[in-house]
């Protein structure tokens, strides 16, 4: 029986002391009675506090869904290429449009803002200039974080633009790809497109 009781003294000790150390943080708004207290309450005194939720950590997590044409950034080259049986060699001649423009769509399901970097890297000896626009930047596409509870996630489009150089022609283009780069069914890759993804601001 001792033994009960001393433990329920410590533990009523415990929590006397925990009360006390909060009350020792506590704010005190002087609702009724000013220094000396009041001889009776007015019914429309009344005091209000905001009740606030404080949130220590958010971790947040990263998706970034990307979206391109479903035959890749393809060019069509309308024409014929005919071998030289005596120069060994081809000769081309065709038509192809002035310049090619692919739409990348980049969709943030992520809760934080992500910034997009792309980089386009040609084979070797292929002469086209190229452009990548990022829309309201020069720089990468800065795209927010999607906001609670919405109907669609953020996003936002890069286009990227190819044309023939200055010093070439889609010709002079298409006869150095089929002497110099192998074909993959069919298919000649004149070159990549490199995209990054890093966390924004």
């Amino acid at each position: 029986m001792k033994k009960y009781i001393i433990k329920n003294f410590i533990a009523v000790f415990l929590a006397l002391g925990m009360f006390s150390m909060h009350t020792l943080g506590a704010s005190v708004d002087k609702l009724i009675g000013g220094e000396n207290g009041v001889d009776s309450i007015i019914s429309d005194t009344d005091s209000t506090t905001e009740i606030k939720l404080k949130v220590v950590e958010t971790e947040h997590r990263y998706a970034v869904d990307l979206e391109y044409p479903a035959e890749g950034f393809s060019m069509t080259f309308n024409g014929e290429a005919v071998w030289d049986v005596n120069n060994y060699e081809y000769e081309v001649n065709g038509t192809a449009d002035s310049s090619y423009s692919f739409d990348c769509k980049f969709i943030n399901h992520s809760d934080v803002e992500v910034k997009v970097y792309a980089n386009i890297n040609l084979a070797d000896g292929v002469e086209l200039e190229e452009s990548v626009q990022y829309g309201d930047s020069s720089d990468y596409l800065a795209i927010p974080g999607t906001q609670v509870n919405s109907s669609n996630p953020s996003s936002k489009t890069m286009r990227v633009q190819i044309t023939p150089s200055t010093s070439s022609s889609w010709d002079a283009i298409v006869k150095h790809v089929l002497s110099n780069i192998t074909p993959d069914g069919g298919i000649y890759r004149l070159g990549s497109l490199t995209v990054t993804v890093e966390k924004g601001a």
